[in-house]
């Protein structure tokens, strides 16, 4: 039962359960819940409940409800169930923690309400031993936070969950985080990016078998297409007919609305009327609250088609003060800037141009080329009235492609070093190269896969020419901040190779990275020997975590409430161990059983700080999270010990439990 959970829960790979169910043998209580939970994630809501049926008193079956009325934009008939789920002793763990994050979901205005929920979620995940849930809450939890408020920090932590559950192997949660950095990049027009991401999407999509990915898979593939100037119906016609057979009103009603905005653009007004009508009835006959401000929009557009801009302004100011995304809010008021100029108030769409671009909402969306075009007057105008333009108005020229407006001075001086970088290759001015260069700082982690983080560009291994400049790259990280004499580089990385031809080797590899990494002294060579020095522009995950554990035990004795958050901190940083698919050099395997030693130390110190605060249940759970990525018999001891498990019986079965599950 529990192999059968973990999968469905944690791993989230429904085809297969499916496929496999009658190799599993478990009661018919067991063996409901897991097919009334797979048929639920695959889109069979009538199945899911037919089963949910014959235990209406029992909560483990009422989360199907909560997930249903989610999908179909029942938000308050969901968030009531979802919360007397959360509220009871008597649910299966996982039961309770998919509550959570659906109330979390389902909450689109009270952010106080949805951080009281995170918090509580993620105590919860972690009594639970639920891992793979902290990410995933994180994920959920920064995702509204990032629709709601448009908070950058939060869209940055979306972005670093999707490394953590790629690692943890969920493919649920991983597939839609995924699909959000798509999002992200397309609205920065990052197309080559975003299409590699697309991919990976569409084979878990394929590999999940669900109606519900596929569908927002091809909602997303037509805003990527969309975005680049490129109309391709069928990604549409596909994204409605999933969404159709899946019951997601979530999916439906956001495919109706860009079908109903593709019939306009090819004036098909027969189509357009028709998915009109049909959004329309699925509304009131759903009485879903949450798609009236979408409607809305839908219906503005048609009206502004037909020039009837006086009834398609109210409609927008409708939609506006329904909805509570900044996203959404913006995308509105850049519509209504479209119409105002349709209808001659030339002053009136400039001054919400203005608010537009002070509050910098406008940067980030993408545009249809119509509204481009239709809004061109503004740019001229700002431009006419402002002898020094704004930084934000010179990105969003550059995002939109307009840097033909501006002077080459203005682009330098104040465009993003992000989009200085992507145009390094091209700038002729070693002054503006130079201060670029200067500004340049790297966030390099190590724990799990090896990526660097430059500005807004994120290098993954794949990103170097080849595996052996990765590796070299990886050498000198692990050996940094000292010289490095040739004959030891190559008595480590090519023993076997005649030595005029390994430094000619090495020569080149040197040269490709600081090509990759953007700069010429990123490893500095000096008589013959070469190194890999830090300074303030660097960030290494293991120098961090290093420092916090020491910082901790240093300070431990004096004050525990400090070294209890370092080590916490510590802790969350080593999400894998050092580069953990490289199993086969020994400079690695050696700092790599270092930073896990270290990793026992501090939590051994941990549970020894919460057990002298009386939280002898938080230090069991630390250092059994410990156990799963450490294996260590001081740990195993430390926790018997605080267990209370003397007899040697009891101690050989409880290591016994812990190596079977760590192993699976």
């Amino acid at each position: 039962m529990n192999e059968l959970l973990k999968k469905l829960f944690e791993i989230g790979n429904y085809k297969d359960i499916i496929k496999n169910f009658k190799n599993y043998e478990i009661d018919n209580y067991y063996s409901d819940l897991i097919k009334c939970y797979t048929l639920l994630f695959l889109d069979d809501f009538k199945g899911a409940r037919i089963i949910a049926s014959k235990y209406q008193n029992d909560l483990n079956f009422l989360l199907v409800e909560a997930y249903i009325n989610y999908v179909q934009m029942k938000n308050e008939i969901s968030f009531e169930l979802a919360k007397r789920i959360i509220e009871s002793n008597n649910v299966i763990n996982y039961i309770k923690i998919e509550s959570y994050i659906i109330a979390i979901n389902c909450l689109t205005e009270n952010t106080k309400m949805i951080e009281n929920l995170y918090n509580e979620a993620i105590n919860y995940a972690l009594c639970e031993n639920l891992f793979v849930y902290k990410s995933i809450i994180d994920f959920v939890y920064n995702r509204s936070m990032a629709l709601i408020l448009g908070d950058d920090n939060a869209k940055k932590i979306v972005l670093r969950t999707e490394f953590e559950l790629e690692n943890y192997g969920n493919l649920n949660y991983y597939f839609y985080n995924v699909l959000y950095n798509v999002n992200e990049l397309i609205s920065e027009y990052r197309f080559s990016e975003a299409e590699k991401k697309l991919k990976i999407a569409h084979e878990i999509a394929l590999k999940v078998g669900s109606l519900s990915m596929l569908s927002k898979l091809f909602l997303v593939k037509h805003f990527f297409n969309y975005s680049k100037g490129e109309l391709i119906y069928e990604d549409l016609i596909k994204a409605y007919e999933y969404a159709n057979l899946s019951q997601n009103y979530i999916n439906l009603t956001l495919a109706m609305s860009y079908l109903i905005s593709y019939y306009e653009f090819i004036k098909d007004y027969e189509n357009r009327n028709k998915i009109l009508s049909e959004y329309e009835k699925l509304i009131k006959e759903n009485n879903i609250k949450k798609g009236i401000s979408n409607f809305l929009f839908s219906k503005a557009i048609v009206l502004s088609g037909e020039e009837k801009y006086e009834e398609s302004l109210k409609l927008i100011e409708e939609a506006y003060n329904l909805s509570n995304s900044k996203y959404k809010k913006s995308s509105l008021e850049i519509f209504k800037c479209a119409i105002l100029i349709k209808m001659n108030r030339i002053e009136d769409a400039y001054h919400l141009f203005l608010k537009l671009l002070e509050d910098g909402s406008i940067i980030h969306q993408a545009f249809e080329k119509e509204i481009i075009e239709t809004i061109k007057p503004l740019f001229d105008l700002y431009i006419k009235r402002n002898e020094k333009l704004s930084k934000n108005f010179i990105k969003f020229m550059i995002r939109i492609g307009y840097e033909d407006k501006l002077n080459i001075k203005d682009i330098y001086n104040y465009m993003d070093e992000s989009e200085l970088l992507k145009r390094i290759n091209k700038i002729k001015d070693k002054n503006i190269i130079k201060k670029l260069k200067d500004k340049l700082k790297y966030e390099i982690y190590l724990f799990g896969k090896l990526r660097i983080k430059i500005l807004d560009k994120t290098i993954y291994e794949e990103n170097f020419d080849r595996p052996i400049t990765a590796k070299v790259f990886k050498f000198f990280l692990i050996n940094r901040n000292k010289f490095l004499s040739k004959e030891m580089i190559f008595e480590e990385l090519w023993p076997n190779d005649d030595p005029k031809k390994a430094s000619a080797k090495l020569h080149t590899i040197v040269s490709n990275i600081r090509k990759i990494l953007i700069n010429d002294e990123i490893i500095i060579s000096s008589g013959g020997n070469y190194g890999l020095f830090t300074n303030d522009k660097f960030y290494i995950d293991i120098d961090d975590f290093e420092k916090s554990i020491k910082y901790a035990i240093a300070i431990s004795y004096k004050d525990i409430e400090t070294a209890i958050s370092k080590i916490i901190y510590a802790f969350n940083l080593y999400t894998a161990d050092l580069l953990e698919g490289d199993l086969y050099e020994e400079w690695i395997f050696i700092e790599r059983e270092r930073l896990k030693q270290l990793l026992s130390q501090g939590i051994l110190l941990l549970s020894d700080l919460l057990i002298k605060k009386h939280l002898d249940s938080l230090a069991i759970v630390y250092l059994e999270s410990s156990l799963f990525r450490n294996i260590e018999s001081k740990t195993f001891k430390k926790l018997m010990d605080i267990l209370k498990l003397k007899n040697l019986e009891d101690r050989i079965e409880f290591w016994n439990k812990y190596v079977e599950r760590a192993l699976k």
